[in-house]
């Protein structure tokens, strides 16, 4: 027979009941653990503030804004709508809904809030609806949870900074770009030499250079380098292309080249004298004889002489003008004061803005070379300066002073054409 073995049960049933509240503490314990500096499913940690028109940078007006989560897994779009007394204060104007439960309350305005569910990252796409334009667009919030179900960016104004009209699906994105010249205009004469025109490019898009017609100009394809063939009128145009990072909604931009035929002095002069005389003289004799017979005879002669040599009244010789031209380029245009001379030309103006060649409050351009026949200003900015022989940006005629009213701004070339009338012997 087996020995009999007592067992108390009372102490297995104490004993029991402590393993069983150690194993309770030991969950409680690792719970409390892992909520330490979190918030609990549910609360504000998990969901972000209400996503208005503001929040969005929608304008005012009446449209229809429907939200939604582009992977549900990672995040929830609820949305959230109150009568439009509520909201009025929020300038929010977002989903108008025609139809609700309280017919008196009138129009319903809808905005949402976007809800954590699983760590990851998605978007959500909101389609904003014009119903007075009957057009669509959109905006994407980008949407980061993290591994314990919070949300990166949950705040209004957080969001607010994220929000962008670029659809994450279209890989990859590209920033907008534009090209241009620094003037649209360009004046030269067949003398200038070579010569570039200031060219902008916000992107880097490879650009070509094309010019319409090349017995006026040609133009080096890469570089936009102008090397003049004779007059006439050419169009210069940069094409460009969009790049990995760019793009282009306008790809070509140009500029109008006129080109004059330099001139030529000249001075010619002929000495030319003629004179001539001419003399003739007739001479008679008779004479008469009496006797058996009678006879009669008659003689004629004839004289000449000879007239004297003219003398001709020697022409003066016609005097020749010389001339020159003077160019300031945008770079050589720099210094401090109300005054700029270079080459023999001087720009006083009532103020004078050295770094972007801007000469306002009108002003004189005065020559110690001589007489100034033509001057043409290229500017960036329409051409305000006005004036006795003053025609667009244009100036003719014949003095060694010729004023301004007005302001000329943006310059980037003078070009003056001077009759010289002080020489050095």
């Amino acid at each position: 027979m087996r020995p009999f073995k007592c067992i108390d049960r009372g102490g297995v049933f104490l004993t029991a009941l402590l393993l069983v509240s150690l194993l309770f503490c030991l969950r409680s314990c690792t719970l409390g653990s892992n909520l330490v500096g979190t918030s609990a499913p549910g609360t504000t940690a998990y969901v972000t503030d209400e996503i208005t028109a503001d929040t969005l940078g929608i304008a005012s007006g009446t449209k229809i804004v429907t939200a939604t989560s582009k992977d549900t897994s990672v995040a929830e779009v609820t949305d959230v709508v109150r009568e439009n007394a509520d909201v009025a204060a929020d300038a929010v104007n977002l989903g108008q809904v025609a139809a609700s439960t309280n017919a008196s309350a009138g129009t319903y305005i809808k905005s949402f809030k976007i809800t954590a569910v699983g760590a990851g990252s998605t978007y959500i796409d909101v389609k904003i609806t014009d119903t007075a334009t009957s057009t669509e667009s959109h905006k994407y919030i980008p949407v980061k949870v993290t591994s314990d179900k919070k949300l990166k960016s949950k705040t209004a104004a957080a969001i607010k900074s994220e929000v962008t009209d670029k659809n994450p699906e279209k890989s990859p994105q590209k920033t907008e770009a534009s090209i241009n010249f620094a003037c649209v205009t360009v004046d030269k004469t067949t003398a200038d030499s070579k010569f570039t025109i200031e060219f902008i490019n916000t992107g880097n898009g490879d650009v070509t250079y094309t010019s319409s017609n090349t017995a006026v100009a040609e133009v080096a394809e890469k570089t936009g380098l102008v090397t003049i063939v004779g007059a006439g009128t050419a169009t210069i145009t940069a094409t460009v292309a969009d790049s990995d990072t760019y793009t282009y909604a306008t790809k070509t931009a140009s500029y109008t080249l006129t080109v004059t035929q330099a001139g030529t002095d000249t001075g010619t002069g002929t000495d030319t004298g003629t004179s001539t005389g001419t003399g003739t003289g007739t001479g008679t004799s008779t004479g008469t004889g009496t006797g058996t017979s009678t006879g009669t005879g008659t003689s004629t002669g004839t004289g000449t002489s000879t007239g004297s040599t003219g003398t001709g009244t020697a022409g003066s010789a016609a005097a020749g003008t010389v001339g020159t031209d003077v160019v300031w380029s945008n770079d050589a245009i720099t210094g401090s004061g109300n005054s700029f001379t270079k080459d023999g030309v001087t720009i006083t103006a009532g103020n004078i803005d050295f770094a972007n060649k801007n000469f306002t409050g009108g002003g004189e351009f005065t020559t110690t070379l001589g007489n100034f026949t033509e001057i043409q200003v290229i500017t960036t900015q329409p051409f305000n300066a006005s004036g006795e022989g003053w025609s667009g940006s244009t100036w003719t005629g014949n003095a060694s002073s010729v004023s301004f009213s007005g302001a000329i701004e943006g310059c980037t070339e003078f070009v003056f054409f001077i009759e010289l009338t002080n020489l050095n012997p």
